[in-house]
Order: structure tokens, then sequence, then C-alpha cells
């Protein structure tokens, strides 16, 4: 689970990957959120390249954010795991 920020968006794995979603979101105060559903990104790739490759950089661009932050989790997880002292 994550809270999201302003600028923040979630849901893109399902757009890149072309899978399922594999989560939800929930608001836990008034926002507001834009839906980019797979056929506006494909009107938007029709109409105005530019825009399209930039969403899409974003988007790619969190997903890598989240990626390097999961796999520092994970580092730090097994060098404590590697680093204790044994029973």
């Amino acid at each position: 689970m994550r809270v999201l920020s302003e600028g923040d968006c979630f849901g893109e794995m399902a757009m890149i990957g072309l899978y399922p979603r594999s989560g939800s979101a929930q608001a836990i105060e008034d926002c507001r959120a834009i839906k980019i559903t797979s056929g506006i990104l494909h009107e938007i790739h029709e109409k105005n390249p530019e825009q399209f490759t930039l969403i899409l950089m974003n988007m790619a661009r969190d997903l890598s954010r989240r990626l390097r932050n999961v796999d520092n989790l994970l580092l730090g997880t097994l060098a404590k795991h590697h680093l204790r002292e044994p029973e």
C-alpha cells in the first residue's frame, strides 16, 4: 500500500503491460483524478504523438522509481538477514 500525492499516477502497469489491474485505489480525502483509458491513450497517440510520448515517459519514470524503491527495500532486508549473527 502507498499514499499518493498530487501528480502521482496509478494503474499504469495495466496500461503498459496490457494485463488486468492488480490493485485498487481509495481516496482518503476529497481529490480529483484523471482517468486515461487505453482507448484514450490510443487517441492521444494518433492526434498528438508528442503528448503521448510525454505521458508514457512519465508513467515509465514512475514505474522505474517505484521498482528502484522496492529493490532498495529488498536489498536492505537481504543485507540484514545475511549480516545477522548466527543463532
